[in-house]
């Protein structure tokens, strides 16, 4: 259990593994967690298909839970709130396609009425102690956001996925300006996303990716419609 004074970051899943993202900031007592997502098992656990962080210290503490914010709609962020949502029970924040999508994974587990509070990108809230400014970010899937999280006791920057994508096709690009503003405020910790940080060069642009999906679909229609290229997928796939 956290001291009641005193900030903390306390990462439950994500952190140094890919999937099962669960975070969670302690302000004199109070939490804040950020994405509840799944893990996709491999060879080490036979049997099991998905994975799930482990949401013991905040089931203790839900008295103290603020509330939950999603920062984008991807499973390894918010595929595990409706499967841990009867040990949670708290207020859910996210952007409106993130909400949309959390909405359907809800009422598919039976939670048809669970309010989910909608927070465009730019906009900033207060929950519990923490003052949260939702900062959009280039991700390949709409609505994504960084988050600034302002405390009696500095501020954070949370930054989810996000690339640096100059032509990004589900979203705006990520502002170097945003986040130079958000510095001026001073920064006490970043907690930040760093898949495939350590290789060398700079990524593609979605929209590359887009023109060229774009083009096989075209050819394939040609050649047989949409369920010739999956036949042809499902053969590929079985030959690797």
């Amino acid at each position: 259990m956290l001291k009641d004074k005193g900030f903390y970051f306390v990462p439950l899943g994500g952190s140094e593994q890919f999937g099962v993202n669960l975070n969670v900031y302690g302000c004199d007592g109070d939490l804040l967690a950020v994405d509840c997502g799944i893990g996709f098992a491999d060879e080490r656990f036979p049997g099991i298909d998905l994975l799930l962080p482990d949401p013991a210290h905040l089931e203790e503490a839900r008295d103290r839970l603020a509330g939950m914010i999603i920062t984008h709609a991807h499973e390894d962020h918010v595929g595990a709130v409706a499967h841990l949502w009867d040990r949670l029970e708290c207020p859910l924040y996210a952007t409106p396609f993130t909400a949309e999508i959390l909405r359907l994974k809800l009422n598919e587990q039976g939670y048809k009425h669970v309010k989910v509070h909608e927070i465009m990108p730019g906009q900033a809230i207060d929950i519990g102690p923490f003052h949260v400014n939702f900062l959009a970010v280039a991700h390949s899937i709409p609505d994504a956001v960084a988050l600034h999280i302002e405390t009696p006791y500095g501020g954070i920057v949370h930054s989810g996925d996000w690339n640096l994508d100059p032509a990004p096709v589900a979203g705006p690009r990520t502002e170097a300006e945003t986040f130079k503003e958000v510095g001026k405020k001073g920064v006490i910790a970043y907690i930040g996303d760093s898949t495939n940080a350590d290789r060398p060069g700079r990524s593609g642009s979605e929209s590359s990716v887009a023109k060229g999906l774009a083009s096989v679909m075209k050819s394939k229609k040609r050649q047989g419609g949409y369920h010739h290229l999956f036949l042809q997928y499902r053969a590929d796939c079985q030959h690797r």
